[in-house]
């Protein structure tokens, strides 16, 4: 007959082999999940940690680091389906020496830029939920703009009717033609705002945009761009630093 003290002297020692069995179970299927796979994408390489499907492919939250045959690093980390950016992500790479990120929602690995009614507050925070994001817009080109080796400097309103709602755009194109009064469809992304005044003494964020994506449109596509489709055989330019 066993006494009490020995009854939970067994007790503790069954609930202490409970325990540690659940932990090895979740060691190793935390090991699963986290395991390292070579992969390539394009011309890049490197390592993916995280989740794979029954092909082998990235399933789920992961992260993938890479390099570009010139050294170039380049990660993302975020959802993968099937091998594909798919879900909320966020990219990471080196250009010119200096960190650049893009933060978003991708659906086969492209970024699902924000644009219409889900950019309006974009021009009264200067950080927060738009820095690094994405956006989509169209605008008219005003005052002078500047050329440099590497890129042209635009300011456009994308708030054509009331000429308001003010965008600094770097194009890194600096053979791309454009002219004052032109109307500009382009996508990029939010690297920082300033702020300023606009003509009703309104204090305003400017976005400053990286654009990767750009064109000069006509006056009926900039009001109704809905109308329009892109030209799918268009091949716009992106610096080295997005190019896939």
């Amino acid at each position: 007959m066993l006494t009490p003290n020995e009854k939970y002297a067994i007790a503790k020692v069954i609930i202490g082999v409970i325990i540690m069995a659940l932990a090895m179970i979740d060691i190793t299927f935390y090991d699963f999940d986290t395991r390292k796979h070579e992969m390539s994408y394009g011309d890049r390489r490197g390592v993916y940690q995280g989740p794979v499907n029954e092909d082998g492919k990235p399933e789920g939250k992961g992260f993938l680091d890479l390099k570009n045959e010139a050294g170039v690093k380049y990660s993302y980390e975020g959802e993968f389906v099937d091998g594909h950016f798919e879900g909320k992500g966020r990219i990471e790479w080196i250009y010119d020496g200096d960190l650049k990120y893009e933060v978003g929602t991708y659906k086969n690995d492209e970024i699902i830029p924000l644009k219409d009614d889900e950019i309006t507050d974009l021009f009264w925070y200067a950080d927060g939920k738009y820095l690094y994001r994405c956006i989509e817009c169209t605008g008219v080109v005003e005052r002078e703009h500047a050329y440099t080796k590497e890129f042209i400097t635009l300011n456009i309103m994308s708030d054509i009717e009331n000429n308001d709602d003010a965008l600094t755009v770097n194009i890194y194109d600096p053979d791309f033609k454009v002219e004052t009064g032109d109307y500009v469809r382009i996508m990029g992304i939010v690297e920082r705002c300033y702020t300023e005044l606009n003509d009703a003494g309104e204090e305003k964020t400017v976005p400053i945009i990286a654009a990767y994506e750009y064109d000069v449109i006509s006056y009926e596509e900039a009001i109704s761009p809905e109308l329009f489709e892109k030209d799918p055989d268009k091949k716009y330019l992106r610096p080295v630093w997005y190019t896939k």
